[in-house]
């Protein structure tokens, strides 16, 4: 906003783009390239419309890729290790021998792969039988979502208490 917030579209220069970008580039490089992104987006989306008529100022390619290093270059992806499928049963073992309620949640997740909200905001009436049935308004796409509960997964919350 303190740069291109109350600029006119037509105003705005790859110059405005650069001054509200550099200071976060190498800092908060994902950041950075995400508002990039949105402002791309934005001026796409006036062009469309008929409200803007000119070259996109947010444009990575042919365009802001010659004066600002990749984000690739700057932050290096760290991939989180993640558990073999023949440590697997080792870590279930593990987990099962914790009696916390957040431990069961991790099982739960585990054997369900969905994401972790459902999971922590799953009330008993979305159980039936052998189907856990996630309504639209707690899924990120909002469309009712069905996961068949398998044996283990049944068995987990038959054990859980109606709380």
């Amino acid at each position: 906003m303190p740069v291109i917030g109350n600029m006119a579209m037509d105003e705005i220069t790859v110059q405005d783009i650069l001054q509200v970008l550099e200071p976060i580039w190498h800092t908060k490089t994902t950041t950075a390239d995400r508002v990039r992104d949105r402002i791309r987006t934005i001026f796409d989306w006036a062009t469309v419309k008929g409200h803007f008529d000119g070259r996109n100022p947010a444009a990575w390619q042919g365009n802001l890729k010659f004066i600002l290093p990749s984000p690739s270059k700057i932050h290096k992806v760290e991939h989180k290790p993640a558990l073999s499928i023949t440590d697997a049963p080792t870590w279930f073992s593990h987990l099962r021998e914790r009696h916390e309620l957040r431990a069961r949640a991790l099982e739960f997740l585990a054997l369900t792969a969905v994401r972790n909200g459902e999971v922590l905001g799953a009330t008993w009436d979305e159980v039936q039988d052998d189907m856990w049935i996630i309504p639209a308004d707690r899924m990120k796409m909002k469309k009712e979502h069905r996961v068949p509960l398998t044996v283990a997964a049944q068995a987990l919350l038959d054990d859980l208490p109606r709380t």
